[in-house]
């Protein structure tokens, strides 16, 4: 065989090995009641503050409505701090916001169904003082280790491209696993007032048990 018939044989393996990963789908995960999920959180060192704060999160579902689903939310920190809250969130796996109880909450859509490769959509984000614009880009599929284990996930990166305070930037880049039927890693690098950098906030999931 010559190189020429070679290059295309592999041309040929490795499209045939492309079409069923890259053009994947992902659609809308289904949550139960007692599913759960458990993170560890480094945040830091940012500049002007060299330590290193963890903490881990605990999230369980405890109710399933028709338009949403509600999770206790269990934070602990490295010094064996507890904190517990409730969290709603829709059906398509997207918090909600409402910057002041005089409006109504509003969905954020950071997660459009279905789910592929090539996809991209904006979203808003109510805050205080107006309106920030965000835009999801579906990058890759990616072979991921965390501490739960290792996952066949997708990367979205997310990126605030409007602020009412243009100084504030974000980049948030998350890891969704449909085996998990959650993100298995986040990551955000971003600036605040244009000067303080948060250079190394991660979130890895250290364990979940799903139905």
């Amino acid at each position: 065989m010559n190189l020429r018939s070679t290059s295309m044989t592999l041309a040929v393996a490795a499209m045939g090995f492309c079409v069923p990963v890259c053009a994947q789908t992902v659609e809308r995960p289904v949550y139960k009641v007692g599913d759960t999920w458990t993170y560890r959180h480094t945040e830091g060192p940012t500049p002007g503050s060299p330590g290193t704060y963890i903490s881990s999160e605990t999230k369980t579902v405890t109710a399933v409505r028709p338009d949403e689903f509600e999770l206790s939310v269990v934070m602990t920190s490295d010094r064996g701090e507890r904190k517990t809250s409730t969290q709603l969130s829709s059906l398509d796996f997207n918090d909600f916001a409402q910057p002041n109880p005089n409006v109504p909450r509003q969905e954020v859509k950071t997660w459009i169904w279905p789910v592929e490769v090539g996809r991209t959509w904006k979203y808003e984000v109510p805050v205080a003082s107006g309106t920030q614009v965000w835009v999801a880009r579906v990058k890759a599929w990616e072979d991921l280790d965390v501490p739960a284990g290792k996952f066949r996930a997708v990367r979205v990166e997310r990126e605030l491209i409007a602020n009412p305070n243009p100084l504030v930037g974000r980049v948030v880049t998350v890891w969704y696993s449909p085996e998990a039927k959650a993100n298995v890693k986040i990551q955000i690098h971003g600036t605040y007032e244009g000067s303080h950098t948060t250079t190394n906030y991660t979130r890895e999931l250290e364990s979940y048990n799903v139905q």
